[in-house]
């Protein structure tokens, strides 16, 4: 087991034997945690574009992981917030949606693509990203369309995510 497994199993096992409803406090602190880290990136970076969105919806949609860096480099919001807000979908919708497994790792790594942990922006964006984010229309996050497309390896990655919800589902059930 990795390391970073081995820790998420080990806190596991002190929230349970502290008594407390296990994940209860976590989801809490983990959702204020991206609170907050997504108003630091709102003071820090400017509202994308219209044309910034198209760009990242395009670039997500296609699997490339090139354009995606860049452009989430040029503004790391885009990596976070809904790209086309008419029905709300995220940056990491497409790429999961379309079995694109290394634009998902990349955007799930905050967008750096060499994940070095020590670029501020994208430790903003590991814990701004809302990886259960619903779009609007059906309620359907991420894993649950890469799941119905059967994209093994993008959902394994969705899965291995810390704050992932296995149980969400859209409106269809």
């Amino acid at each position: 087991k990795g390391e970073r497994e081995r820790e998420r199993e080990e806190s596991e096992k002190q929230e349970k034997s502290s008594g407390g409803v296990y994940g209860e406090k976590s989801k809490e602190l983990r959702a204020a945690e991206r609170e907050t880290a997504m108003k630091e990136l709102k003071e820090t970076y400017p509202e994308p574009t219209t044309e910034q969105k198209g760009e990242m919806k395009n670039a997500a949609e296609a699997g490339d992981v090139g354009e995606i860096a860049a452009l989430g480099e040029q503004n790391p919001r885009l990596l976070v917030e809904p790209v086309v807000e008419s029905d709300g979908w995220t940056a990491l919708m497409w790429p999961a949606y379309q079995g694109h497994a290394a634009a998902v790792s990349l955007i799930l790594s905050g967008g750096d693509a060499s994940s070095s942990s020590s670029n501020s922006s994208s430790r903003l964006v590991r814990a701004a990203i809302d990886i259960n984010a619903q779009e609007r229309r059906s309620g359907s996050t991420a894993l649950i369309r890469a799941s119905a497309k059967g994209h093994a390896s993008s959902v394994e990655l969705l899965l291995a995510h810390a704050d992932i919800d296995v149980n969400a589902q859209s409106s269809k059930g």
